[in-house]
């Protein structure tokens, strides 16, 4: 199974699937052989379709979301129509495991005055504090993603328009706008950085790593 697992996550990395792809896949395969292995399989042949329809129930036991279960289904599947289509199986298990039922809920938008006490939650006394104000500004006002902001270049913001260029989900590129109040966040954020002399006055952001406040 280890074996087949890897070759299966060079199969993303060679179709130059995001970092985040390849992790996820990684992570729900890695489930996988912990299940199959609980249950006395080790080898990729020997999956039955019966210890699958168990690993899927076995997330749910456990509280995962119906989301969660949706996609590790879908990423299992992937990777057994890749092992099959290589020679590495004769037969496809996953064929008959029955898709799992999704459930759709709405998500409730926040309120402005929740966004206002989210934006006073940083100490703007502080380099950091800056940062996370500019960043919780910027998603806000734009929409972006946390993994698009972070990995978001400075040669791709153009001040004079309020607007930025990013690599979005699925490798695709985007502009987004961003108000006046936004840049004026993220240039106070910039000065404070430039001045604590942890880097240019000018994005990426100084430290990836930066957690949002809960």
């Amino acid at each position: 199974m280890e074996a087949a697992c890897e070759s299966f996550l060079s199969r993303c990395l060679a179709l130059n699937l995001a970092a985040g792809s390849v992790a996820w896949y990684r992570h729900i395969l890695r489930g996988l052989r912990t299940s199959l292995a609980e249950r006395g399989v080790r080898e990729l042949g020997q999956v039955a379709s019966t210890s699958l329809r168990d690993h899927l129930s076995a997330l749910r036991r456990k509280g995962h979301s119906s989301e969660t279960v949706f996609r590790t289904y879908g990423g299992i599947r992937c990777a057994f129509r890749f092992w099959k289509r290589e020679g590495m199986i004769t037969s496809n298990p996953m064929e008959l495991v029955e898709r799992p039922r999704r459930e759709r809920t709405l998500i409730r938008p926040m309120s402005l005055e929740q966004a206002a006490k989210l934006l006073e939650m940083p100490d703007a006394r502080t380099t950091d504090g800056l940062r996370d104000r500019a960043m919780m500004m910027l998603m806000l006002d734009s929409g972006l993603r946390i993994s698009e902001i972070l990995s978001m270049e400075a040669g791709r913001v153009d001040w004079m328009t309020g607007t930025a260029t990013v690599m979005g989900k699925g490798r695709k590129e985007r502009s987004v706008p961003f108000s006046a109040r936004t840049a004026q966040t993220l240039l106070e954020y910039a000065r404070a950085r430039a001045e604590a002399r942890q880097g240019p006055a000018a994005l990426p952001w100084a430290h990836r790593q930066a957690r949002l406040p809960q």
